[in-house]
């Protein structure tokens, strides 16, 4: 992937993937952890909300999603999710479709947050880096040819994401 794309390309998909799971956290009303100044833009930490089981958000968002988000360790065990989104899961598609997955358990688990504001917060700030952009796109062609390859939509509604079976983890690569 990085070979095909080059390194500026990928480090604006990257950023792009970072503000815009930023973005997506904070429309779910949650809060994040650390300097965000400073933060590397591969992963995105973010604290457990109050009365959220931690653990039990984070199965369900695996077995029925089958998207992994990582816990912190020591004192922050429990306490802090470490969401990733780099290589394949670096894209829109997969960015949105977690951020809508981790919206559905979030509400089924009784966090108070507008339906869909992290979704649209993340697509905006999609839509800005497209908007701002100095120079390529926010993912490569090779990306672009293998999204328009596939059936299914790349944007799904929380709905449709309820209904069907996503094999991928936000932590794993995917093979091409």
């Amino acid at each position: 992937i990085f070979v095909q794309e080059g390194l500026p390309a990928a480090y604006a998909r990257h950023a792009a993937a970072s503000r815009a799971v930023t973005a997506g956290l904070q429309g779910m009303n949650l809060t994040l952890y650390g300097d965000q100044a400073n933060k590397m833009p591969n992963v995105t930490g973010v604290y457990v909300p109050e009365g959220i089981n931690g653990d039990k958000l984070r199965a369900a968002l695996l077995n029925d999603f089958n998207i992994e988000i990582g816990t912190s360790f020591g004192p922050l065990a429990g306490k802090v999710w470490r969401i990733g989104a780099m290589g394949y899961n670096a894209r829109p598609d997969c960015v949105l479709q977690t951020l809508a997955a981790l919206e559905i358990v979030l509400a089924a688990e009784g966090h108070r947050f507008s339906r869909g504001a992290g979704v649209d917060a993340a697509y905006a700030s999609y839509q800005d880096a497209r908007t701002h952009q100095r120079s390529g796109p926010i993912y490569s062609s090779s990306f672009r040819q293998t999204k328009q390859a596939r059936t299914r939509p790349s944007v799904p509604s929380p709905t449709a994401i309820a209904t069907t079976s996503f094999r991928r983890s936000i932590h794993r690569e995917r093979p091409k």
